[in-house]
């Protein structure tokens, strides 16, 4: 029972990982919209630089988002590797029912994904995380769809997981859901993503206090 919460925890803030990716692309993607753009910085009498400065961070943080999910690092501890190796014999979760096949699946979603998740990690490692002397040789080498997909990937990633712990599917968006109508609304998403993350994050850092204390 002990493992099983302490999994539930682990894939909740796995899920906010991927919501924090997720809408800080949808940012990404809004202000790459030219018409709505241009709409907003008539309307709000606001420079096009803010606008690009804004785009810029957002896709910083859907970089370093994504790359928690997809290092095959041992450290990053939210990652799909890493968390499907603590299904291993002796390991965190061994005792937990998580079938050959699910896994299977995981490590074949993430293979064919091989060469989108290496740009991703030299992205993040060469411009977004350190600055390289050759990091303007990286800019660019992802476009929106191979972001998308990673995305898409991981929710399926996740949903093989969560699906077979729970026994329930998790839904990442809202069945209703509309389209994107102000630049406010979608800020207010984002701000409730990043501050539950972070509130979530600092919870899990208190309890791994406690444990080593």
């Amino acid at each position: 029972m002990l493992g099983q919460n302490s999994l539930s925890e682990e894939l909740d803030t796995i899920s906010k990982i991927i919501l924090n990716a997720k809408s800080s692309f949808d940012v990404v993607l809004f202000l790459n919209n030219d018409h709505k753009k241009a709409n907003l910085i008539n309307h709000e009498k606001i420079s096009s630089d803010f606008f690009r400065f804004v785009e810029v961070n957002f896709f910083r943080i859907t970089i370093i988002e994504l790359f928690k999910l997809f290092s095959s690092n041992k450290n990053d501890y939210y990652s799909f590797y890493s968390l499907n190796t603590r299904f291993n014999s002796g390991q965190k979760y061994d005792k937990l029912t998580m079938s050959n096949d699910t896994r299977k699946s995981i490590r074949l979603l993430l293979k064919k994904s091989t060469k989108t998740i290496k740009k991703l990690m030299d992205l993040r490692n060469k411009v977004y995380a350190h600055s390289d002397q050759d990091f303007k040789n990286y800019i660019g080498i992802m476009n929106i769809k191979e972001i998308n997909n990673l995305i898409s990937i991981s929710k399926t990633i996740f949903n093989n997981f969560y699906s077979e712990a729970s026994k329930k599917e998790f839904f990442f968006d809202f069945p209703l859901g509309t389209p994107i109508d102000s630049l406010d609304h979608l800020f207010e998403k984002i701000e409730f993503y990043n501050v539950n993350y972070e509130s979530l994050m600092l919870q899990q850092y208190d309890q791994m206090n406690k444990v080593i204390d």
